[in-house]
C-alpha cells in the first residue's frame, strides 16, 4: 500500500489516483480536533476516496490503542475493539482498491485485536473476527462519493451501528442498534453541515457526524435492529 504513490500513469489520468505517504497521513491525523476524534470510541469517520485504506488503517490503529486503555477485562476488549471498527466508513471507485482496502483493514484489525489480548492473557474470541468481516464489508463501499452511487449504479447506503444502554441487571454484553441510510438522503438532510471533498489538510478526513450524527447511547428507535455486537458475524 505504501510502496508507490501511483499504480500507473493511466490511473492518475483517468481517476486522479495518487496515494498518500504514511508520514503525511500521520501528520494530518495529528491536526487539532482530528487527533481527539481518533481517540474517541463513538467518533465516526468517512473517507470518500479511500484508496487502499491509508487513512482508515491509521485511524483504526489509533482508535484501538485508545480503546484498549479503557478496557478492564478481555470481555470489554472483545466488544469495544469491534465497536471501534464500526465507526469507520470508506467509499472507493476502483474495484481492486476496494479489495485491498478490505484486506488491509482486516489485517490491521486482526493484528491490533490479537495484540490487545496480551494485556489480559486471553485467547481470541472467534466471533470477533467473524463480526469484523461483516462490519468491514458493510462499511467499505465500491462507488463514487460525488454521485452517491455504487459500482452497480445503486444508491450508496450506509449501515449505522449505535451502542445501546446496558441492561439494569448489569450484563456486560454490548448490544448495537443497526439502521440503514441512503447517502443522498442524508446529504440532502444535512447539506449545510457536510464537508466538501478533501482539498486541504483540515478536510482530509470527513467526519461522518454530518451524515450520521454521533449520538449518545440511548434506547432503540423503531427502524433499528437490535443485536449483540459479538453476534454480528451470524449475519454472514
Amino acid at each position: 500500500m505504501e510502496n508507490s504513490l501511483i499504480k500507473s500513469k493511466s490511473r492518475v489520468q483517468q481517476h486522479g489516483e495518487v496515494f498518500t505517504p504514511a508520514a503525511v497521513v500521520e501528520r494530518m491525523l495529528d491536526l487539532p480536533g482530528v487527533r481527539a476524534a481518533c481517540e474517541r470510541l463513538t467518533a465516526t469517520f468517512l473517507e470518500p476516496a479511500a484508496g487502499e485504506g491509508a487513512f482508515l488503517v491509521a485511524i483504526l490503529r489509533r482508535k484501538l490503542a485508545a480503546v484498549q486503555k479503557t478496557c478492564i477485562a478481555a470481555a470489554d476488549w472483545h466488544q469495544k475493539s469491534l465497536f471501534a471498527l464500526t465507526t469507520l466508513y470508506g467509499i472507493e471507485l476502483l474495484e481492486d482498491n476496494v479489495e485491498m482496502l478490505v484486506m488491509n483493514l482486516m489485517d490491521t484489525f486482526r493484528t491490533g485485536y490479537e495484540a490487545g489480548l496480551a494485556a489480559f492473557d486471553a485467547a481470541p474470541d472467534p466471533r470477533v473476527m467473524a463480526a469484523a468481516r461483516v462490519v468491514i464489508q458493510a462499511n467499505m463501499i465500491q462507488g463514487d462519493a460525488l454521485t452517491g452511487r455504487t459500482g452497480e449504479g445503486d444508491p450508496i447506503v450506509f449501515t449505522q451501528w449505535r451502542l445501546l444502554p446496558q441492561d439494569a441487571a448489569g450484563s456486560q454484553i454490548l448490544r448495537v442498534a443497526t439502521s440503514r441510510h441512503e447517502m443522498r438522503e442524508l446529504l440532502a438532510a444535512g447539506e449545510e453541515d457536510v464537508a466538501p471533498a478533501p482539498e486541504t489538510e483540515e478536510q482530509v478526513v470527513m467526519n461522518l457526524s454530518a451524515l450520521l450524527p454521533e449520538t449518545a447511547v440511548g434506547a432503540p428507535e423503531p427502524d433499528e435492529t437490535i443485536v449483540p455486537i459479538l453476534s454480528l458475524g451470524k449475519e454472514t
